[in-house]
Formats: C-alpha cells, sequence, structure tokens
C-alpha cells in the first residue's frame, strides 16, 4: 500500500513538473484567468483535473480496501482523517501531505498505543484544530497575499 502511495505520487509529481499537459493543470489552478489568457483552455483542463482526482481516489479506493472492511460508511472517517492530513502538511505542498500523514499516524497509534484504541480519532481533530490556530497555512503551506 505504501509503495502503491508513493509510486502514484510520485507520478503525479512527475507528470506536472515534466508535461505540459501537467504545467497547464499547475498554471490553472494557481490562476485561471491568467492561464485562459496564455492560450491554455482551462474548462477542458478543470475536466481533465476532475477525471485525475477521480482516478486517484479510485486507486485510493484499491490500496485501502483490503486493510479496512470495504463499507458505506468508511469515506466518512478516512476522508476526516484525509482534510486534516493535507491541512496540517499543507494544501499546496505533497511533501507535506507526506509529512502530514507521518505526524498523523505516529500520533494515532501512540493514542492507541498509551491509552485506549477508543481514542484513536482524537488527536487527528486536535492536531486539526491546532494547525489551524496556529499555522493555518499548514507545516509546508505557503501563505498567499492578494493584493486588492
Amino acid at each position: 500500500m505504501v509503495a502503491g502511495a508513493l509510486g502514484l505520487m510520485a507520478g503525479i509529481e512527475l507528470f506536472n513538473r515534466k508535461s505540459i499537459y501537467g504545467k497547464a493543470v499547475v498554471a490553472t489552478a494557481a490562476d485561471r484567468d491568467a492561464a485562459g489568457l496564455m492560450g491554455i483552455n482551462t474548462s477542458q483542463v478543470i475536466t481533465f483535473s476532475y477525471a485525475l482526482s477521480c482516478a486517484t481516489a479510485a486507486f485510493a479506493g484499491v490500496l485501502i480496501a483490503p486493510l479496512t472492511l470495504a463499507g458505506a460508511g468508511m469515506g466518512a472517517s478516512l476522508g476526516l482523517k484525509a482534510l486534516a492530513v493535507a491541512i496540517i502538511g499543507g494544501l499546496t505542498s505533497g511533501l507535506g501531505a507526506i509529512v502530514g500523514g507521518l505526524i498523523l499516524g505516529i500520533s494515532e497509534t501512540a493514542t492507541g498505543y498509551y491509552f485506549s484504541t477508543g481514542y484513536k480519532d482524537v488527536p487527528g481533530l486536535v492536531l486539526l484544530l491546532l494547525a489551524l490556530a496556529l499555522k493555518p497555512a499548514g507545516l509546508f503551506g505557503k501563505t498567499i497575499i492578494k493584493k486588492v
């Protein structure tokens, strides 16, 4: 599972940095209007981004299914953990997602070991609140200041 996730992240990062289509995705994400003025078909890029995110979610589901029992309610807890990881690490950083996942995983495991496994989900919410209160951009995120 770890190798598959790292391989997928490396593939997407390589796609974004080396291919012209990946650069169009990054440009559209940064500033849709400017990307459109540079000749990028932003509606097509947004459609492609949705398709890529659906394929990534399907791949993640295939990776996680052997470890957890697949069910209708499994997405809520995993989605909340994914949101906490993304905010802790920073929404604009791939490395931040890895570090945020390690921090959350270690804190959940330590809580389950030293306290009860019933409290295993508590560190994710506490770390999420701390990250939002102390550093809203995340550990590796960049604060964007827009001048009006």
